[in-house]
């Protein structure tokens, strides 16, 4: 360390004073260190080291703070005391390269690793006013992609990384592909599967979506520590069975040695929908009906048109300002006290977070969470433990479906309340129901309430049982709750249809625990060779259980709240459980640093698959040579780090449902002559087993002047096989299909690239940036027997699993102003078999992230953007099942450039109101071709963060920090898409919210 000597002597900034404080800065070799800033914490008084490593500092009362910096040290505070004289002993600030980052089992360093793991800080994490983490890594992390579902509260994300790796059991429909979640070394239990099972706003099948409630979203961002995603063989293989689809590590907070710290965070944000669709106002609307009337020759009645005849053609609502235009309000408060000693460590925190809705009414999403942490030790270091507990209750209050879905109602709809406030069914005689339209306020009384809780809890035992062998037992118990309710007055419905109240009674209960005991060995041997050696088992069990109950024809809607004053009552019950136990050991070799290996094998065994064939065996390697610590480029000045690494290995994948394998029964709902029976469900199919993904990586990590500039690229190539999927059944059997395994091999390939760089950094300004980009491609390798199986209209050969295969969009005829498709085999009628193509691939083509970071002082912004090339599903999509233009729903200003007269190009086909031709080129050719989708490429200002710390300005001796700031998501988005969002690729559903959050951070010792 080289510090250069400042001129001015160590007193010239003080008054001339009678006492004084006099000490001495060594570094860990005991050497003296100059041009040291030493401060008193509270004040503007500062001083420097001498050459001798000296200072001296006048008027010190007893208690007094020194704060000792520089740009080469780690900051260290230390208390005085009514000392006259002390010695500092500093150590050298920790690199980029050599942060501690979570592993399998374990821990390393950037440096020293082999394998290919990403890592997200709670610094990162704490900048995004988001009530799920999830959110959080939104391309952050290359070859991660986070795709949010809605912008309900608590929904699910999808999650996925490096590609989709399975064909799955349900021909044409993709199975999610989410990694496995490991929070403080335990298994997630629910992951990241949806935890809902009744319809909701969050999962509303009128707008196609998929989704749920999210269990990710009881874990508090605000508890996490680190995010490690691990990516390639090296990193995965140790999991084995469970790590086909990558590793999530979740790492929460940790109390740390030192005086008690008090942290207080307490912000309060703004959401509203981030973009609105130009919808016809109600001339065009009107105009665009009695065109559709036109085309088709029929005269419009007041059955067919009332918008035309009855309905005020002077009235105007814009209904995606009524049902989804609101501003949601977020308010969060959360709370933390840490500190300990050398040998035991505490952390307990807690937090409320709230966010209401952008619908109408009082709906909300309410989250109460608390942690406690506690690290001990003992005084000889030889035993050690760390108890991690975590509880959280949610509640929220939904719609029964996303209102979203009704934007397109006619702008001159009659009002949704009558003059009593009461919901209004008809207009002029007519009912909303016989023109198939439902009031969409019935919805919110239509109640959704989930109340959830989770429970997580984690123990770490160790003992050094001699120099280099220790003993570690981590000990897991997980439970996850969900208490469903699903109302239905009587005025949800429209009096005329008769229909009687129903309530809908769901308890769900998730509760595992995992016993996974290991010993390790580390030893020199010989001179510059490290060698450690781990083995160990897991033991794991969960359980997954449900009751059911369903009343029909209650008397009176106040009985709704209990089972007991429904008519008729239904139950349901379900039982899961899933037992897993594996053995597994991982060595690893370390040559001066220079030359690095690991090697990991795990054995598995799994209760989903049938006798013999229970067990697997996966494994990984991974090799690194840093290049800078041979002589063959050491003496390279510009050059700070160079490391090349490589890793293969085989993980696997038993993420299908329980008991698959075994024949099952079901009682018959209608006994025959009064005798009460059974039916089969299931077949006895004993045969399938474990999915596999081959890994294999190659990479090079670099760094340059002085670590300031990074670069780090990564080529992937995993090959997924023994594909679990669905095979045809003689109608013999009773049954239309069966499970097993497929010699099927789905390929994904791609590169990440990693850019860093500190562009400014003195003791007054900071500029770094870091970029991500990922581009990757999926294809189906083999599929024998494809082309006489269910899944041939879906996948071909040589193409990804997510190209669009059907017939080639050509536009509008514009003779008939129908939309028309290519007649490949020119037979003269489109038809799957002779005119079905390989078409555009809806699979992102490259995605990633640019994060800029910019400090001056106690000041510093942050803007982060995502991006991704894609294509995606636009307008037309929903066409089949909402109503093309010209039936009697609102529409996109831009279906205005519609076909009209013989000779027309146009973008659109002529405006019809009836089920005939120009519906049926919707129904039946175009949602099955690539006309349903278009460019959804995006540049999305995904967050900014301002940060002031304002504790400079005072003279408060115990504050560490005082922090004002305003962060926002999703800000700004630049698309050429027309729709709502380009993420969430929907019309009809809510999409993700923009939101601007104002808060203050403190924290303070005591």
């Amino acid at each position: 360390m080289v510090v250069k000597t400042k001129s001015s002597s160590p007193t010239e900034l003080f008054p001339n004073v009678a006492e004084e404080i006099r000490g001495k800065v060594i570094n860990e070799n005991g050497d003296p260190v100059a041009g040291i800033t030493v401060r008193t914490k509270g004040t503007s008084h500062i001083t420097f080291t001498d050459s001798k490593g000296e200072f001296t500092i006048p008027g010190t009362p007893t208690g007094t703070v020194l704060v000792i910096s520089g740009a080469e040290i780690q900051p260290l505070e230390i208390i005085v005391g009514d000392r006259k004289y002390i010695t500092i002993k500093i150590s050298a600030k920790v690199g980029e390269l050599d942060q501690v980052v979570m592993m399998a089992y374990g821990q390393t360093t950037r440096r020293l690793n082999t394998g290919n793991i990403a890592k997200i800080s709670a610094e990162d994490i704490s900048k995004q006013p988001v009530g799920n983490a999830i959110a959080a890594l939104s391309g952050r992390v290359a070859g991660l992609v986070i795709t949010q579902n809605s912008g309900i509260p608590g929904a699910a994300f999808n999650v996925q990384l490096r590609g989709q790796n399975s064909i799955g059991v349900s021909p044409g429909r993709l199975p999610l592909t989410n990694p496995l979640f490991v929070i403080d070394g335990i298994p997630f239990n629910p992951g990241n599967a949806v935890i809902s099972q009744y319809s909701s706003a969050a999962n509303n099948p009128l707008s196609a979506s998929e989704g749920g409630i999210s269990p990710m979203s009881m874990i508090n961002p605000n508890d996490i520590e680190s995010i490690e995603i691990l990516k390639d063989a090296d990193a995965t293989a140790i999991y084995g069975s469970r790590a086909a689809n990558g590793v999530v590590l979740i790492t929460t907070k940790r109390g740390k040695p030192g005086k008690t710290k008090v942290n207080i965070n307490i912000y309060q944000g703004y959401s509203s929908v981030t973009k609105r669709v130009n919808m016809l106002n109600t001339p065009e609307y009107l105009s665009m009906r009695r065109e559709a009337f036109r085309n088709d020759g029929v005269t419009p009645g007041n059955d067919t048109a009332p918008d035309l005849l009855l309905w005020d053609s002077t009235k105007y609502t814009n209904w995606q300002k009524e049902l989804i235009g609101g501003t949601a309000k977020t308010s969060s408060a959360q709370a933390s006290i840490s500190g300990g000693n050398a040998n035991t460590q505490f952390l307990v925190g807690t937090g409320i977070f709230r966010e209401s809705s952008v619908y109408p009414g009082d709906l909300s999403y309410l989250r109460a969470s608390a942690q406690f942490n506690l690290s001990h030790s003992s005084q000889d270091k030889r035993f050690s433990m760390d108890l991690s507990t975590s509880f959280a209750n949610e509640d929220n209050k939904l719609p029964s479906l996303d209102l979203a879905a009704y934007m397109n109602l006619p702008p001159n709809f009659p009002s949704l309340r009558d003059s009593l406030g009461k919901l209004n069914w008809q207009e002029n005689g007519i009912s909303f129901s016989s023109l198939n339209i439902t009031n969409p306020l019935s919805y919110l009384v239509q109640k959704y309430n989930s109340e959830s809780s989770n429970l997580l809890s984690s123990l770490r035992l160790n003992f050094k049982i001699a120099k280099g062998l220790e003993l570690t037992t981590n000990l897991g118990y997980t439970q996850t709750q969900n208490r469903e309710t699903s109302t239905s007055p009587s005025t949800s419905y429209d009096p005329q249809l008769g229909i009687l109240p129903s309530a809908h009674f769901l308890t769900g209960l998730m509760k595992g625990w995992t016993i996974e005991p290991r010993l390790q060995y580390s030893s020199s041997i010989a001179t510059n060779n490290k060698i450690t050696l781990m083995v160990g088992s897991t033991w794991q069990q969960n359980i997954t259980s449900s009751i059911g109950t369903h009343g029909y024809n209650y008397a009176n809607d106040e009985l709704l709240g209990t089972i007991a004053g429904a008519g008729i009552v239904q139950a349901s019950t379900g039982y899961l459980k899933y037992r897993y136990n594996g053995l597994y050991a991982r060595i690893g070799y370390n040559f001066k640093d220079m030359l690095l290996l690991n090697a990991s094998g795990r054995r598995d065994g799994s209760s989903r698959f049938g006798p013999g064939k229970q067990f697997a065996n996966f494994g990984g390697i991974g090799i690194a040579w840093i290049l800078t610590k041979s002589k063959l480029l050491d003496n390279l000045s510009w050059l700070s780090f160079a490391k090349l690494r490589s890793s293969y290995g085989i993980t696997g994948k038993d993420d299908i449902s329980d008991y698959q394998f075994l024949e099952t029964w079901n009682p018959v709902i209608n006994p025959y002559q009064g005798t009460p029976g059974l039916q089969p469900t299931h077949l006895y199919n004993p045969g399938y087993h474990w999915e596999n993904n081959k890994k294999f990586e190659a990479g090079i990590e670099l760094a340059f002047f002085s670590n300031r500039l990074s670069l780090s690229a990564s080529y992937f190539l995993n090959r997924s096989g023994n594909q679990l999927i669905s095979y045809q059944l003689p109608i013999q059997t009773g049954f239309t299909s069966v499970i097993a395994n497929s010699p099927a091999l789905i390929q994904n390939s791609g590169i990440e690239i990693l850019l860093g760089g500190k562009i400014i950094s003195n003791n007054q300004w900071n500029w770094s940036m870091d970029f991500n980009l990922t581009r990757q491609k999926n294809k189906l390798l083999e599929f024998p027997g494809l082309e006489n199986s269910s899944y041939k209209d879906f996948y071909t050969i040589g193409a990804s699993l997510t190209q669009i295969k059907g017939y080639q969009f050509l536009g509008i005829d514009p003779a008939t102003g129908l939309y028309t498709f290519n007649d490949v085999n020119q037979n003269g009628s489109i038809e799957k078999a002779g005119d079905y193509l390989v078409l555009e691939d809806r699979a992102p083509k490259f995605y990633g992230g640019l994060k800029n970071t910019v400090a001056y002082k106690s000041l510093s912004l942050d803007l982060f953007f995502e991006f991704r090339k894609q294509v995606g599903q636009n307008f037309l999509a929903n066409q089949n099942y909402m109503g093309i233009p010209g039936f009697m729903v609102n529409q996109p200003r831009f279906v205005l450039d519609r076909w009209q007269n013989p000779g027309d190009a146009s973008s659109f086909q002529k405006y019809s109101q009836t089920y005939g031709d120009a519906y049926n080129q919707v129904a039946l050719y175009l949602s099955r071709s690539n006309g349903m989708y278009s460019d959804a490429s995006f540049i999305r200002l995904k967050n900014i963060s301002l940060n002031y710390d304002i504790r400079p300005l005072f003279k408060w001796k115990n504050i560490e920090s005082l922090r004002i700031y305003i962060n926002a998501q999703n800000l700004l988005t630049i698309t050429n898409y027309k729709g709502a969002d380009p993420e969430s690729q929907n019309y009809y559903r809510l999409p993700p919210l923009k939101t601007i959050a104002f808060g203050i951070q403190l924290t303070f010792n005591y």
